[in-house]
């Protein structure tokens, strides 16, 4: 829609040192010199610090690769518009180009709904560290990296509903802050649910994980060799459980966090519904701090385990944490609030004096839920304009619009 278009170009004035880039698929799309049809076509003759807007669409874009450090935008997932067009993407895939002369560090990607991401896939022979990712306020599958142990570096991953699952690689720098986390559903095992996150199998360090709401559709592993996590201020909840290849016979109430846990700080969470571990699985070394548990199948802080060397203090046990609205093992829905109540054990309990959960920590929400926001781009609410003008004459139109 043309008027879509003119707000995007005035939008790039914000940006004084890219071009911009438009993809639309739409039928009614209008001509232009940096206007594409398809979006790897707008990817393919971007240059570094280029724009790249996703113009919204009721058709996927399909999967697309990112050699080179650009800025993809989309309209976002939550817009509230009256007409429910979003920037639909599949798969897509963070890389090298084949000579090894750029790479998609420093790539943003916001305001997407993907399938996958994929980082720091390899093209050829070239060695490199995918470093500087950002990923705000998207929908998707999960952030994956399998297989190779193919270096990544400084990557963000916040305000999104995603999943993270990193296997067989090596990552420095990981921040995962203000998502829902779910598990997705994977065809390559048969079917079954992927973590909300599962980190292992190689080297990741630095990982800090605050502030999210954690979906037990499957248990969350973390295992091989992980240093220096930080797991704060949390809520992860119990409720619809699914079976996968990290869990057995999990039901309400008895669903687990994490498959595995060393050397970690784990403090201000709320495990809800959902013990902090299985009674079978190796916890060694890990301190925890003002957590709190209630209703799991074992509510002990620090979890019991099988390991040795656990420390912990402050940790308020078997006691409801009074959230205003989130029901007991009831799936997560984005009308809840995790607020707490005046009464609430929870309330300026955590070890730095704010609240445990999700509204205390470093990455606070204050509004209940993780508030999942569109683009920073002005998004148009809705847009009515005359009926009937007659030709040559001015077109009157009610136009509305939110920023963020």
């Amino acid at each position: 829609m043309k008027i879509l278009v003119l707000v995007l170009t005035l939008i790039s004035g914000y940006s004084f040192a890219q071009t911009i880039r438009i993809a639309d698929n739409n039928a009614s799309k209008p001509a232009g010199a940096h206007v594409y049809a398809t979006l790897q076509a707008a990817i393919n003759d971007a240059v570094a610090g280029d724009i790249v807007y996703v113009q919204p669409s009721l058709t996927t874009y399909g999967a697309v690769i990112i050699d080179r450090p650009i800025t993809l935008r989309g309209i976002g997932f939550n817009t509230g518009k009256d007409i429910a067009y979003t920037s639909i993407v599949g798969n897509i895939t963070l890389t090298n180009n084949a000579p090894g002369t750029s790479n998609a560090s420093g790539t943003t990607i916001e305001g997407i709904i993907f399938d996958n991401i994929y980082l720091g896939t390899l093209t050829g022979s070239f060695t490199y560290t995918l470093q500087n990712i950002v990923i705000t306020n998207c929908q998707g599958n999960r952030v994956f990296r399998q297989g190779g142990y193919q270096n990544a570096q400084n990557i963000t991953v916040k305000n999104s509903i995603i999943g993270i699952h990193f296997d067989l690689t090596n990552i420095n720098q990981l921040l995962v802050y203000n998502n829902y986390l779910l598990g997705a559903t994977s065809a390559y095992y048969g079917g079954c649910q992927w973590s909300s996150f599962f980190l292992g199998g190689g080297s990741i360090t630095n990982v800090i994980i605050s502030n999210n709401i954690i979906a037990q559709d499957a248990s969350n592993g973390i295992s091989g060799s992980v240093s220096g996590l930080v797991f704060a201020n949390n809520d992860i909840l119990g409720g619809t459980v699914i079976s996968s290849r990290f869990i057995r016979n999990q039901g309400v109430g008895g669903c687990y966090n994490i498959s595995g846990l060393y050397d970690a700080t784990v403090s201000n969470n709320i495990f809800y519904g959902c013990a902090p571990s299985a009674a079978a699985t190796t916890f060694e070394r890990n301190a925890f701090f003002n957590n709190l548990s209630y209703g799991t199948a074992a509510d002990a802080l620090p979890p019991a385990g099988s390991g040795a060397g656990n420390s912990g203090s402050g940790n308020v046990v078997a006691q409801d944490p009074k959230f205003t609205n989130a029901p007991y093992n009831t799936a997560y829905t984005s009308s809840m609030d995790f607020t707490l109540q005046a009464t609430s054990p929870a309330k300026n309990a955590g070890a730095d004096g704010t609240d445990i959960g999700i509204t205390g920590g470093a990455y606070p929400v204050t509004a209940g839920n993780i508030i999942l926001r569109p683009t920073s781009m002005p998004v148009i609410i809705t847009l009515n304009p005359t009926a009937i003008t007659p030709q040559g004459q001015p077109v009157k139109t009610s136009i509305k619009a939110k920023g963020n």
